[in-house]
């Protein structure tokens, strides 16, 4: 804990760790309750076909390109391509 007594936490979903990032995603995730995450897709999801989340905010995506480029090089250290 820091000074304050405050601690910080996070988690690590190890089937949502392993989806790809899209500007476009075919899938949208969040939690419906402390400890139930939820998929589900936006598209139809041919069998086969990669499943895709965006990693960035539904405003950020938004954003012009560069712009996504930039928050996710910062905080995902990588380069979209989308």
């Amino acid at each position: 804990g820091d000074e304050d007594g405050i601690f910080e936490s996070g988690v690590l979903l190890r089937g949502a760790a392993m989806m790809s990032h899209s500007c476009e995603p075919n899938a949208i995730w969040h939690f419906d309750a402390p400890d139930r995450f939820v998929l589900r897709a936006r598209t139809c999801i041919k069998e086969g076909e990669e499943v895709t989340i965006p990693y960035l905010s539904n405003g950020a995506l938004r954003l012009p390109t560069a712009d996504r480029r930039s928050r996710l090089a910062l905080a995902k250290d990588f380069f979209c391509n989308c």
